[in-house]
């Protein structure tokens, strides 16, 4: 009896389409092969591989062709019945291939398909073996082990009474519920009434199973003990029972709870109590310990491995924070330690039309990121952990330094004691500390204890010591820097007259009593999603594109359906409204949605009629190039400086060209190349995808309806998700998901087939993979990949992919393709792809500088490549 687990829950089947059939009810994001351990992207996808790899490997000749003197063996039933078609073509009679003995032979190939569809519509190839028969004799019935029911020959599933086996069990109903409670935000009452209805199903079958027993024991004449050790066995086995009994453990919301709580890795959140506010009302809110997440963290071996893994990187290219001048200068972190990245928003949860809530649910919210992780895996919204939430008006009223304390005290004691952790036969202490905050400008002015105005603070700048004066007569001017010694000098003279903000100061930060963390050695990141996209590059396009449509060199209309065809033909989903009356100053769009429209602007004014010299047009590409260089994942250190340079030209353009003063985010993106040189790129501190987590929130409350208490129950609430998450165990994994792929190198093209067998490519062990997902990155065919610049510059090298290969066995991954030339047209801000290349070449994954594939744009008979960052340089 050969069995199939499930990949997600381990249980055991004797039919390889009941698994596949099982399976969809763990509806997880990736797939993985229990066999091979390769992951896929969809349903689909995994069949295909499993029934073309494995089920037939395994299952070996299963169909034998009853004919005698015919040595037929196939796997595939299809192919029986052509063959068996060509027996009855010669008046020769065919039996049923899967050996039962019917009393005459079957006269069609069709009378044959309609006797597998009766007797055999269950059995699989693999369940199947050439002996079995439908109508077995008495003394080939095969007694069972002593304790075990065994549904096997109906193609069912394989149970036993072993305790592992029906916790099994248990963790699915438990995680399905889980999964509805707390992803998919089911109310506690309609759970309630799912778990009502399974358990009056198990009653009435507990019942009929009782009575058929009973007339099964007078009939071959059982004594009462033999029927009561049965029914014992039963009740044993009964798993509805143990879930949705009288004493079932999911029998109520109390249970179920209980029961998440124990089996989930369920970190408590915590109420912390704070004095009474204005209005006498008595405040709190709601802390997950820090410490305990961590350890919960920490337990699961595969993020281990991930967190603390060798970091590979590039000479002369910084990828991540680890390549920082601050992480590398400092004395505490290093790959070992846990380095934690903070995030602080508030957001409004709630939203009635009306009015009469607004502001009512505002929450803040303080989530946790681990920056050892890869940045892929960092970005991804599952992976940002809750750290507390408090209502906006209690952090407003009782400061920050009051809401923070917790969080702190624990940040000292992973400084100084660290966290115990098990290993197998020994303990490990890991120690760790804040490496930065992720804030827009006002959150980070709140908790350095700034002045959290703008425009009317003579200081508004947290990096240096401008005054708007100073930036109003000369945009470039440079200023002392802040820096933790300054900051104490601005505190004793605070302390004087703590009644008058001195230079900003306005108070302490709690966050300067860690030893190895000072918000004002680059402790707060910039954000650049509200510095450029929600920020000076919005009001910047507005004004540039107004200027355009009123000299008459380009319409409204024209750029508003432009915009929209390149974005639907490069399948970007974002609509942008362009709106020039005097009401508007900036274009209304989401912060994505204007990064979208800054990518596209070189394909947006390709066909327009603008000179080369015009200081608009001009001013644009300085937008992109400046865009383009702060999102780059891998950043040079020529183009830190080519990124100074860009800013200080666009900077005395747009001074020049408009009378519209200069914003604060102006100046603060000034400060962007030494950040970068301290931090590492930007983007790695993107605040977008935690923002993304307060939607979990919004969904919760707009499908519970439940206002009750909303810190407790979004708190508890988010916990449950991160259950369901550890369950499924797979978001820490850093592997090809494969989506499109040719299983064998048989079915590839000859001409394919010859180049690579000159890298030595074609194995048996390998996938040939179209479109698969690695390192978060989708690649597919005719994708471009940066290779190098030319000798002299004036063109760029990129390969055009025609197959990514796995292999599985090294767990490695090569990328076959076609060099080709692209040339820099630097005037129009367009590469233009030179189709005339052609050259085979294969690398590895991992030589590849940049590993983010670029796809293109056709128009006129062109190529262009659509690029969303900077291309490195050498």
């Amino acid at each position: 009896m050969v069995e199939f687990k499930c990949p997600a829950c381990d249980l055991a089947f004797g039919d390889v389409e009941a698994c596949f059939r099982h399976i969809r009810i763990h509806q997880q994001r990736t797939i993985q092969c229990p066999e091979c351990r390769v992951d896929f992207r969809s349903l689909e996808a995994f069949k295909k591989h499993f029934r073309q790899r494995h089920l037939a490997k395994s299952a070996g000749p299963v169909f034998k062709c009853s004919v005698d003197g015919c040595e037929f063996f196939e796997n595939n039933i299809n192919k029986v019945y052509k063959h068996a078609s060509w027996h009855v073509a010669k008046g020769q009679p065919v039996f049923c291939p899967f050996g039962c003995k019917t009393s005459k032979p079957l006269p069609t190939s069709n009378a044959l398909r309609i006797h597998q569809m009766y007797f055999h519509r269950n059995r699989s190839a693999k369940a199947t073996s050439v002996e079995t028969e439908c109508h077995p004799e008495p003394d080939q019935i095969q007694q069972d082990e002593p304790m075990e029911l065994d549904t096997a020959g109906t193609g069912g599933m394989c149970i036993r009474p072993v305790a592992t086996d029906l916790h099994r069990v248990e963790m699915v109903f438990g995680g399905l519920f889980l999964k509805l409670l707390s992803k998919n935000h089911v109310p506690d009452s309609a759970i309630q009434e799912i778990v009502v209805a399974l358990g009056e199903a198990e009653t009435a079958q507990t019942e009929l199973l009782r009575s058929a027993l009973r007339q099964a024991a007078r009939t071959v004449e059982m004594n009462e003990s033999s029927r009561t050790n049965l029914e014992n066995l039963l009740g044993k086995t009964n798993v509805m029972g143990r879930c949705f009994g009288q004493a079932g453990v999911f029998r109520t919301a109390h249970m179920r709870k209980k029961y998440f709580r124990g089996n989930f890795r369920f970190v408590e959140p915590v109420n912390i109590p704070l004095q009474r506010n204005d209005e006498h009302n008595q405040c709190n809110y709601y802390y997950v310990p820090i410490l305990e997440t961590l350890k919960s963290m920490l337990e699961d071996e595969k993020l281990f491995k991930v967190l603390f893994r060798e970091r590979n990187t590039n000479a002369g290219f910084m990828s991540d924070y680890t390549d920082g001048q601050k992480f590398q200068n400092s004395t505490f972190f290093s790959n070992n330690t846990l380095n934690i990245f903070i995030y602080q928003d508030a957001a409004e949860v709630v939203v009635n039309a009306i009015g009469n809530a607004t502001g009512r649910h505002k929450l803040l919210c303080v989530y946790m990121v681990l920056g050892n992780l890869p940045p892929h895996l960092r970005c991804l919204t599952e992976n940002v952990q809750l750290v507390l939430l408090c209502k906006n008006k209690d952090f407003a009223y009782f400061g920050p330094n009051k809401i923070f304390r917790r969080l702190i005290e624990d940040m000292k004691v992973l400084e100084q004691e660290g966290i115990e952790i098990n290993r197998g036969s020994e303990n490990i202490r890991i120690f760790g500390s804040i490496f930065t905050t992720m804030n827009d400008n006002l959150g980070a002015h709140q908790i350095s204890g700034l002045t959290e105005n703008f425009s009317r603070s003579p200081y508004f700048c947290r990096t240096c010591y401008i005054v708007h004066d100073q930036f109003s007569s000369d945009c470039l001017y440079q200023a002392r820097p802040r820096t933790p010694v300054t900051h104490a000098e601005d505190l004793r003279v605070l302390s004087e007259n703590p009644t008058v903000p001195y230079r900003e100061v306005k108070s302490t930060t709690i966050f300067n009593e860690l030893a190895y963390f000072n918000m004002f050695d680059y402790g707060a990141a910039p954000c650049v999603a509200h510095d450029l996209f929600e920020g000076w590059a919005n009001f910047d396009i507005f004004l540039i594109l107004r200027r355009l449509v009123q000299e008459r060199l380009v319409t409204k209309n024209y750029l508003q359906i432009r915009a929209n065809f390149i974005l639907k033909k490069l399948k970007i989903k974002t609509q942008i409204a362009l709106d020039f009356t005097r009401r508007t100053k900036t274009i209304k769009a989401k912060a994505c949605d204007v990064w979208h429209l800054i990518q596209i602007m070189p394909l947006l004014l390709l066909k327009c009629n603008i000179d080369d010299s015009n200081p608009m047009l001009s001013m644009l590409l300085l937008i992109k190039n400046i865009c383009d260089i702060v999102t780059s994942p891998v950043i040079s250190n020529d183009q830190i400086y080519l990124l100074a340079a860009l800013i200080r030209d666009y900077m005395e353009k747009r001074a020049t060209e408009f009378d519209v003063p200069l914003r604060p985010k102006h100046h603060f993106t000034a400060h962007y190349p030494k950040m970068i040189l301290w931090l590492g790129p930007l983007m790695q501190y993107c605040t977008m995808y935690c923002e993304r987590k307060h939607c979990f929130f919004k969904r919760a409350l707009r499908s519970t309806l439940n206002f009750k208490n909303v810190l407790k129950f979004c708190s508890e609430h988010h916990q449950y998700y991160q259950g369901v998450l550890n369950v499924q165990n797979r978001r820490f994994e850093d592997k090809i998901t494969i989506e499109k792929f040719v299983e064998k190198y048989q079915d590839l093209p000859a001409s394919t087939q010859d180049q690579l067998n000159t890298f030595s490519l074609l194995e048996p062990n390998m996938i040939y993979i179209e479109t698969g997902c690695y390192q978060g990155h989708t690649y597919s065919k005719n994708d471009y990949l940066y290779l190098q610049h030319d000798e002299y510059s004036n063109s760029i090298i990129f390969l055009k992919l025609k197959l990514v290969i796995f292999d599985s066995a090294l767990n490695r991954i090569h990328v076959l393709g076609e060099k080709w030339i692209v040339v820099d047209i630097h005037e129009r801000g367009i590469l233009e792809v030179d189709r005339t290349g052609g050259e085979i070449d294969c690398k590895l994954i991992e030589d590849f500088v940049d590993k983010t594939p670029i796809t293109s744009y056709f128009e006129n008979k062109k190529e262009y490549l659509f690029i969303k960052h900077a291309i490195p340089l050498q």
